[in-house]
């Protein structure tokens, strides 16, 4: 809580995130401004959401984890957002909005890249043409407008597919191949051998 409760009040004067209102320690609760909107992940997986407006999404994703990298940078480290699940986004009145800061840390960039690529593939539905587009101009955005660059892409999403089987024991087989194939192929050309069974 006191993780969160310090990015809330340092990042909420420049960033799209809650403002906190009230930290309440006796009873490890958090009050904070109410965002109406809608769930990122939700849009994303909306058969009726464009691909146009998905792409939108995924560049407005790849542009606030940008600004939280640089607001938070100093000389040495960069602080991530943790956590960067689809679900932890919302777009209220075409803004973006990210939520949810207890599991921020420090670390590589690369870190908070690849956990939103991770989402973006494993929602439903699934490694999706569509799903492996976005994950694409999502990457393409986000190094287009950081100052520095990220590495081990293809490493990193396929540690945050493996990541996801906790949650997802179900898919274990597939997210396993498919992180696999990443690894050593690529994304893109993980995106033209897949098979969805």
């Amino acid at each position: 809580m006191a993780n969160e409760y310090e990015i809330l009040k340092k990042g909420s004067v420049e960033l799209s995130i809650p403002v906190p209102l009230e930290k309440d320690d006796e009873n490890h609760v958090l009050v904070m401004s109410y965002i109406v909107g809608d769930n990122v992940c939700d849009l994303i997986n909306d058969a009726k959401v464009t691909f146009e407006d998905k792409t939108k999404i995924a560049e407005q994703l790849a542009d606030w984890l940008v600004k939280f990298h640089s607001f938070f940078k100093t000389e040495a480290r960069f602080r991530l957002r943790g956590d960067p699940s689809l679900r932890n986004f919302i777009i209220s009145r075409g803004h973006l909005y990210g939520v949810d800061f207890e599991e921020s840390h420090e670390g590589k960039p690369v870190e908070d890249v690849a956990g939103t690529c991770g989402s973006i593939l494993s929602t439903d539905p699934m490694f999706t043409d569509e799903k492996f587009h976005l994950c694409e101009k999502f990457l393409e955005a986000y190094r287009r407008t950081a100052a520095w660059t990220i590495e081990n892409v293809n490493a990193e999403i396929a540690y945050a597919l493996l990541e996801r089987i906790q949650w997802r024991p179900k898919d274990e087989e597939l997210l396993r191949k498919v992180a696999s194939k990443i690894r050593t192929k690529g994304l893109h050309a993980a995106r033209h051998n897949h098979k969805i069974v």
